[in-house]
């Protein structure tokens, strides 16, 4: 999949984050976010605009040298089971210099700048893929979305959950 280029908004010093809205799209998913055909939750007991996260003193697991510095949550991402193709997830602080990272899921020990989903191979019928998002800071963030016919942000607010 190419990737586009990044569009995340822009925020200004001590602005609110401007989270995306919140919806239940499929019931057995419950609240998520995105503009579809793909959207996250996470597994907090928040709402999916703040995402709360435990930072890499308490994320469990520290696998390898490059985990350390970061903190994460298991998050969701589902797709609409009309739309077939590769999405690509990638993200980034927006009120400060953070990156993201992302763990590929259970089992998978990769760890990387961008998050693809193959909804061929994700299940039904709605397809589904647990990963996790990796921060190494509390803030404003958006992961950018991008499939064969569509490209958008979700923004959610990170605070450190111990």
């Amino acid at each position: 999949m190419a990737q586009r280029p990044l569009h995340f908004p822009t925020l200004s010093p001590g602005a609110a984050c401007p989270t995306s809205p919140e919806e239940s799209v499929e019931a057995s998913f419950g609240i998520a976010q995105g503009n579809g055909p793909v959207y996250v939750i996470s597994a907090t007991e928040h709402s999916p605009a703040r995402l709360g996260y435990a930072d890499a003193q308490h994320f469990g697991g520290v696998r390898t040298d490059k985990d350390q510095g970061w903190g994460g949550q298991k998050v969701l991402w589902f797709a609409n089971p009309n739309y077939q193709g590769q999405v690509l997830v990638r993200g980034q602080q927006l009120d400060g210099s953070h990156k993201m990272r992302f763990d590929g899921g259970l089992g998978d020990l990769s760890f990387t700048p961008q998050l693809v989903l193959d909804t061929t191979l994700g299940g039904s019928p709605w397809p589904s893929f647990p990963s996790f998002t990796r921060l190494e800071a509390p803030g404003c963030y958006a992961y950018q979305v991008d499939g064969k016919t569509f490209s958008y942000t979700i923004v959610f607010e990170a605070f450190v959950q111990n």
